[in-house]
């Protein structure tokens, strides 16, 4: 028995001494044993990146810019266009068109745009872009439309200045500036100002020679209250720098109208103003109708035109 009990004493210890070299590796191992904590990408993967950058075009834009048709409407000065490059900020961002229809990118330079349509300005941004991003995608909108406007005054509800960009109808332009005032706004008193090309005025009867250029200033009336009128403001389409004009009194306003459309001539030419009706244009486009019969009072030269059976 004495003999054996050194022998356990000296297994005993070598077991101590087994445990705790293992538990002491164990201890030095178990802050290298599982791998370092990855750190998360710089760059997002392909499909969360597409996610970030759609985000800015699906973003409500004003009322005009979001019902632009890329492929359709024509760029002007004072545009806004947003630009989207994916995954390259620096080259995305809202971009204004420049009086002489050209826009600024960074490194690209000056790229034309007035008279073309976004998709086509997208084509030639992603061909510029190439030089620098490989395959770049570029994505380009109408964020806001500042070359076409309309204008709206008189016995509405919210009169004032309109983008114009998408085609809009005289009963559009008026419904979009709230309607007519109930009991002020005469229906059958509505003027519309616009510039004809001569090859049209010359076509309603209109005498041109006083008129310098090749824009005539046509003043149409409307009678909203007749079928015939109405049917007629339902498709007659706003242009740019159209004045539309909803008067109380026929009488009256319609003197204060062209006095107001006088003062705006004299900067451009003289005399003012030729004065028709919305009837004689659609019987001088449809072919239909005899001219109207020519009248001067003054210097404004009032256009009747004469009654269709």
């Amino acid at each position: 028995m004495s003999s054996s009990f050194p022998l356990q004493k000296s297994a005993l210890t070598a077991l101590v001494l087994m445990l705790c070299l293992s538990f002491g590796s164990s201890a030095q191992q178990a802050p290298i044993a599982p791998p370092p904590a990855r750190e998360e990408p710089k760059t997002p993967p392909p499909s969360a990146a597409g996610g970030e950058k759609d985000k800015a075009p699906a973003e409500p834009k004003s009322g005009a810019g979001a019902a632009v048709d890329s492929n359709k409407y024509k760029i002007g000065p004072s545009d806004i266009l947003s630009i989207r490059v994916w995954n390259e900020e620096k080259f995305s961002g809202p971009v204004a068109v420049h009086q002489d229809g050209k826009i600024t990118l960074p490194l690209v330079g000056d790229v034309d745009a007035g008279g073309l349509t976004p998709v086509e300005v997208q084509d030639t941004v992603t061909k510029a872009l190439t030089k620098y991003v490989v395959k770049p995608l570029v994505t380009i909108t109408v964020q806001e439309v500042g070359s076409k406007r309309y204008f709206l005054d008189g016995q509405v509800n919210h009169p004032g200045e309109f983008p114009l960009g998408v085609p809009t109808t005289i009963l559009e332009a008026i419904s979009r500036a709230g309607g007519l005032v109930d009991i002020q706004a005469n229906p059958a008193a509505v003027f519309l100002y616009r510039g004809e090309s001569r090859d049209v005025a010359t076509a309603m009867g209109i005498d041109c020679t006083p008129y310098e250029g090749p824009v005539i200033p046509v003043i149409y009336t409307i009678n909203l209250r007749d079928p015939a009128g109405y049917f007629l403001a339902s498709s007659f389409e706003m242009r740019n720098k159209d004045i539309l004009y909803v008067s109380n009194s026929f009488a009256v306003e319609s003197t204060k109208f062209i006095t107001y459309l006088n003062t705006i001539n004299t900067a451009i030419q003289t005399p003012i103003a030729t004065v028709t009706s919305a009837y004689g244009l659609r019987n001088i486009v449809a072919g239909t109708g005899a001219v109207p019969t020519i009248v001067t009072t003054g210097t404004t030269t009032v256009v009747t035109p004469t009654a269709t059976p």
